[in-house]
């Protein structure tokens, strides 16, 4: 079903005003199409930016994780070795032991 109108100015000539405004339904919704396409395109570009940001940040948390591991080996390692070096080898009890006053008890 087409539908014909005559424009007033000079040398209009008729239009078919379904055949326009489907024509034009069809370009806007191909336009739609392009700029989502777009759209879509400009997201997975985004998305792939974060993802190898985020991957570049988990390979340097697995490294400060790593380098704090062998911190903490080191810190024991010479925890150890202080203890060894730093610890006596004999008790430091005065000559006198027998001076040093004992606990009494007393049963009640």
């Amino acid at each position: 079903m087409s539908i014909l109108i005559r424009l007033t100015w000079p040398s209009a000539a008729p239009i078919r005003v379904v055949e326009r405004v489907d024509g034009a339904r069809a370009l806007l919704g191909n336009a739609l199409t392009v700029h989502s396409t777009l759209v879509t395109i400009n997201q997975d570009e985004a998305m792939r930016r974060m993802s190898s940001a985020s991957l570049v940040q988990g390979e340097e948390s697995r490294r400060l994780a790593e380098e704090t591991i062998e911190q903490g080996e080191q810190v024991e390692t010479i925890s150890s070795w202080a203890a060894i070096l730093f610890t006596p080898s004999s008790p430091r009890w005065p000559r006198s032991a027998s001076r040093l006053t004992k606990p009494q008890w007393v049963l009640v």
